[in-house]
């Protein structure tokens, strides 16, 4: 981490990523606003394509070049959780995927609870990053929405029109995305409760506090 030391120009660029993720899923909210459309269908999974790409970079530059700061410990999974948060909201309302809505309620519930208990910490002046367990619980996530964002273009009236045999898999296509979206949660939850069960002290201190 910087010691409070200027940064370079270089060394802004993580946090700079950081925050154009956030900038990138509002905009991705805005083109799956128009879901329906096929345009605005492909626009929204390139978004969240490059949007991921700054998920890797940022850390992958932070400590490259040695530009771990508090700012981007905390703010990079609240930036993968609001991006998550949002392709699943999403798809909760798509007339194409129709998501189950308990899984995503599920998967949010964990998110808010490690941003609060991030919070805590913070108030100590500890900042908790990602473990190696929540990496792994982002990446399945970030493989799961491509998935789903690329099955929802795929049921798309205008795709099955062009594609016709594509309807012979609707019914397929509709268990895979169940199937690996009962995966997800599983690991998502799975990984919330041993972050929780391990940074348990920062709650009690907490509730102490309050």
């Amino acid at each position: 981490m910087t010691s409070g030391r200027p940064l370079s120009a270089l060394q802004r660029i993580p946090n700079l990523l950081t925050s154009l993720r956030l900038v990138l899923a509002l905009c991705f909210l805005a083109a799956e606003a128009f879901e329906q459309q096929l345009a605005a269908q492909i626009t929204g999974l390139v978004i969240f394509f490059l949007a991921s790409l700054t998920d890797i970079f940022d850390g992958w530059m932070a400590r490259r070049y040695g530009a771990v700061t508090q700012f981007g410990l905390l703010m990079d999974p609240i930036a993968d959780k609001i991006l998550v948060a949002s392709a699943l909201i999403v798809f909760v309302h798509s007339p194409f995927i129709r998501m189950p809505a308990w899984p995503v309620a599920l998967i949010i519930g964990r998110e808010f609870a490690m941003t609060g208990l991030r919070l805590l910490a913070s108030a100590e002046g500890v900042t908790l990053g990602a473990d190696w367990g929540g990496k792994f619980k982002t990446i399945m996530q970030m493989v799961g929405l491509h998935y789903f964002l690329i099955v929802d273009i795929l049921q798309n009236p205008r795709v099955q029109a062009y594609l016709p045999h594509l309807s012979e898999y609707r019914d397929p296509l509709r268990l895979s995305v169940l199937i690996l979206m009962y995966f997800v949660t599983a690991i998502t939850v799975y990984t919330g409760i041993d972050y929780l069960i391990r940074n348990y002290r920062y709650l009690v201190s907490g509730s102490q506090q309050s």
